[in-house]
């Protein structure tokens, strides 16, 4: 299935927009088949791949493949197994896409952020707020891709001084 969605991809059927939508859906099912379960263990996973990617960041090295592994993390936390291939086959999918089209497109530099806001919604268990983290991330990394898409700006490498396409997105949370 991946492989011939991927070829799909590469002969210009399938957009960045259609996978955008196709992982909001996945996602946000994801986001409402854990909520009422998550618990610290696979918090402290999602933390810890945030702090793997800063690491990453500051010593100048793309953390493309750790950003990915932080909705492979939410997917496996789902307990579904073909919701988890899915989004694992989706999540490849978008990587390959950036990869082949976009290589050494630096991280938006709201990414973590996003990443961040999930974890704070899901540790509240606030389902509205996690739904609206997922969405608005999945969204802000649409726009980005489709932006250095159009714009060719895409042999940068990720420094500690990310370039801003569309700032940091806030997401109004329950505190």
């Amino acid at each position: 299935m991946t492989k011939t969605i991927l070829k799909m991809v590469r002969i210009g059927q399938i957009s960045i927009q259609d996978l955008t939508e196709i992982r909001i859906l996945l996602e946000s099912k994801v986001i409402e088949s854990i909520i009422g379960t998550i618990g610290e263990k696979e918090i402290q996973a999602l933390e810890s791949n945030v702090l793997v990617c800063e690491t990453l960041i500051d010593q100048k090295i793309p953390p493309i493949d750790k950003i990915q592994d932080f909705h492979r993390l939410l997917a496996s936390f789902s307990k579904n197994i073909l919701l988890a291939h899915l989004v694992n086959a989706i999540v490849d999918l978008s990587d390959s896409f950036v990869k082949n089209k976009l290589p050494g497109m630096p991280l938006s530099p709201s990414h973590l952020e996003h990443h961040r806001a999930i974890i704070k919604a899901l540790k509240r268990k606030d389902t509205k707020a996690a739904r609206i983290a997922i969405i608005a991330h999945l969204g802000s990394v649409d726009k980005y891709l489709k932006e250095h898409h159009k714009s060719g700006s895409s042999q940068e490498f990720v420094t500690n001084q990310w370039v801003r396409c569309n700032g940091p997105v806030r997401i109004r949370t329950k505190s």
